[in-house]
């Protein structure tokens, strides 16, 4: 290769053997720069080799020491762990203690929370108490009325009774506790006054509420019973609300809070310690709502105690009914899906006569069209059946302010006709008195009626027993009559009908100022022939003639062709009459001929008839001389009082055998008429005969009337037992 070279070489002209020799020297000094850079290079490498030797030398000094702290660091850490696991082992226990802390505090919390509920209870009732009892009534007027009600008790009660004095001064209690409402908001009976009524939970306070414009107001209502005082809720530009008292004062609620009226629960008014509704009967309700003219009555639910009501909520609840011309009953859809039995038989306790009743399905959002439809149909017929006359029936749901369908009248249009009636609280107060009044009136006239007849027909009776030749003024017959006779003074009774026009006036001028005006409507009196013809008084001879007919009547009817009873009887009489010589006993037996008669007779006069029979004994004994000297009876006060000697024993036989008393006294009456008969042979005969001489007289009575005595199981009676006793 060598040869090569140099043979090219040697081949190569001058100029190219320069050429090569410049490029040889070049490449010569390139070589031997590279060879200087080469060295250069290699020292610095060296360099470097030696210096990345100490560093790393340096670095495995410091990884050492790094494991070391990594080592010394793992310690720790592994220290920390365990540390760490016993704080948080303690941590645990401190988060259960914390729990446990907490769960407490929270009970504290939720008990200081009750306590201090119960406490602001505490001082509402204190306060709303305290308020209550510091209320003085400021209407002079119905000061004047509560006074003329004590003196109306004192005046019913006193001398002649009044009938029913309870049911008027109810009735004027009612015009009172009116006026007390007129006293406290005069706006509200400038409305018509609708009653709303219905069992509990059917929706009462939220059907009411249901009218109020201010949503955020409205009446409590809740599942447990809530409406316990009745609410009178009418429209008011400001809002109203007020506790009315007994006395007629009122407490402004407002000034205790917004929505006070709402509190009174039946939760709330049983954690008092007294009944409030005993002192607040009512309150009244004043707030904005779309109806303007009426005047709605919450009133309490009407089911039974088990429910949370009392009975004191049932009467509660028909007294504020009745009041309202106008009925509302609610029935809830939720509960039975229509009207049950116990609205029904409700709604036919109460009132219905003279008010406008209304039903109510509420709750209608709960179910179909056609539900509603078939309840409206089941509804109307359930009231038709129990005749029940009703306005409408209304599916209507109170939550959503809406009506689905009804039966005669819609409801809005119902309410637009209540609302376009006019009404004057005056003048149909005082009307609700004059009926008082007129009652009372005709009541103490009838009485004076009954005893001005009574007194005639006794006046009549001693007339017939002067003519009849009896006139012995000083029998105890005769003194009987008169005190009779004292019995059926009128006095009395005219002094308390005068006394009534002045107590009647005094209220009408209390109630007209009441209301700032007198209003002219007058006072009826009335007067003896207007009530002439509802005195049911019958004489004697009316009663006579009336039993005469029907037992005319009732022999026909059973058999045409026989004599009466009352022929039987007439005969007998006459026939007794004849045997008897006691020509006044004949007169006193002939006017109480019929034990029927008799009856009536004695319940005309109030006279208790064993004492008659009594009376007719003892003067048959003093009229015997022979009788009243063997018994040592000297006049007629002592046979009077020997006859009352048995008044118990009688009543005792009567009572065990059970025997009519008017048949008893005809018994006494056929033996001493015996007696008389057969006078002194009578006294010749022993004991055996006398008993077989009355036993034959009385069977022989019995016989013709066909009358047979019968004991209270219905077994005829033995007559010697009977005579024996007599």
């Amino acid at each position: 290769m060598l040869s090569f070279f140099k043979k090219l070489f040697s081949s190569l002209s001058s100029k190219e053997r320069e050429q090569y020799e410049a490029q040889n020297q070049k490449l010569a000094s390139e070589l031997a720069s590279l060879k200087q850079d080469f060295a250069t290079e290699k020292q610095n490498l060296n360099d470097k080799l030696s210096a990345t030797s100490e560093n790393l030398a340096k670095t495995q000094d410091e990884l050492n020491i790094s494991n070391k702290n990594l080592e010394q660091t793992q310690n720790a850490l592994s220290t920390t762990n365990e540390n760490l696991a016993k704080t948080q082992s303690e941590l645990s226990t401190t988060n259960k203690n914390l729990a446990k802390t907490q769960s407490e505090l929270s009970a504290t919390s939720k008990n200081l929370n009750q306590t201090k509920q119960k406490l602001e209870d505490t001082n509402f009732k204190f306060n709303f108490t305290s308020s209550i009892l510091a209320a003085k009534l400021e209407n002079e007027a119905l000061k004047q009325f509560q006074a003329c009600l004590e003196k109306w008790h004192a005046f019913s009660t006193e001398g002649e009774d009044l009938n029913d004095e309870l049911e008027a001064y109810t009735k004027l209690k009612g015009i009172e506790k009116n006026l007390k409402i007129v006293c406290a908001c005069s706006k509200l009976y400038q409305n018509t006054i609708v009653a709303v009524g219905g069992g509990f939970s059917s929706g009462k306070s939220a059907f009411i509420s249901s009218f109020m414009e201010d949503k955020e107001f409205s009446l409590a209502t809740d599942i447990a019973p809530t409406t316990a005082i009745p609410t009178y809720v009418f429209h008011d530009t400001i809002t109203t609300s007020l506790a009315i008292t007994n006395s007629g004062a009122y407490v402004d609620l407002q000034k205790m809070g917004d929505k006070t009226h709402a509190r009174f629960s039946h939760d709330f008014i049983k954690s008092f310690d007294f009944n409030i509704k005993d002192i607040v009967p009512f309150m009244v309700l004043g707030v904005k709502m779309s109806h303007q003219k009426l005047c709605f009555i919450d009133t309490p639910g009407y089911n039974p105690s088990g429910a949370g009501h009392t009975h004191q909520d049932i009467e509660t609840a028909k007294e504020y009914l009745n009041k309202a011309s106008v009925l509302f009953w609610l029935v809830g859809l939720d509960a039975n899906g229509t009207i049950g039995e116990s609205d029904i038989e409700f709604l036919r306790d109460l009132d219905l006569g003279r008010k406008e009743l209304f039903v109510i399905l509420n709750k209608a959002d709960i179910k179909s069209q056609d539900d509603i439809e078939s309840i409206l149909d089941i509804v109307e017929e359930t009231l038709e059946d129990y005749g029940i006359e009703f306005k409408g029936i209304s599916a209507y749901s109170a939550k959503r302010s809406k009506e689905y369908a009804f039966k005669k009248s819609s409801l809005q249009n119902f309410l637009l006709n209540l609302e376009s009636q006019s009404h004057n609280i005056h003048k149909s107060l005082v009307k609700d008195l004059y009926a008082i009044d007129e009652k009372c009136q005709k009541d103490l006239l009838k009485a004076i009626v009954e005893k001005n007849l009574k007194n005639r027909e006794l006046s009549g009776l001693a007339a017939d027993l002067a003519e009849s030749n009896f006139d012995d003024m000083d029998s105890t017959l005769y003194k009987r009559i008169e005190n009779l006779k004292k019995q059926q003074d009128t006095k009395g009774l005219k002094q308390k009908l005068a006394e009534l026009g002045e107590r009647i006036e005094d209220f009408k001028d209390a109630i007209d100022g009441v209301f700032g005006k007198r209003l002219e409507l007058k006072r009826r009196i009335y007067t003896e022939k207007d009530v002439e013809s509802e005195v049911a008084f019958k004489t004697i001879s009316d009663m006579r003639k009336e039993k005469k007919q029907k037992q005319e009547r009732e022999t026909k009817s059973k058999n045409p062709a026989s004599n009466t009873k009352e022929e039987y009887i007439e005969k007998e009489n006459a026939a007794e009459y004849q045997e008897q010589d006691d020509e006044n006993h004949e007169i006193f037996l002939n006017m109480l001929a019929e034990s029927e008669e008799f009856e009536d007779f004695l319940v005309m006069f109030d006279v208790d008839l064993l004492e008659v029979w009594l009376l007719s004994a003892a003067n048959s004994i003093f009229d015997d001389e022979g009788i009243a000297d063997k018994l040592g009876l000297q006049s007629s006060d002592d046979v009077w009082d020997y006859a009352y000697e048995f008044e118990d024993d009688w009543k005792t036989f009567l009572q065990k055998y059970d025997l009519d008393l008017c048949l008893w006294f005809k018994f006494s009456s056929l033996i001493l008429s015996v007696i008389r008969e057969k006078g002194s042979k009578y006294e010749k005969m022993d004991a055996k005969e006398q008993f077989a001489c009355i036993e034959e007289a009385i069977a022989d009575w019995l016989t013709k009337l066909n009358y047979k005595l019968m004991d209270k199981t219905g077994k005829e009676m033995d007559i010697d037992k009977i005579i024996t006793y007599i």
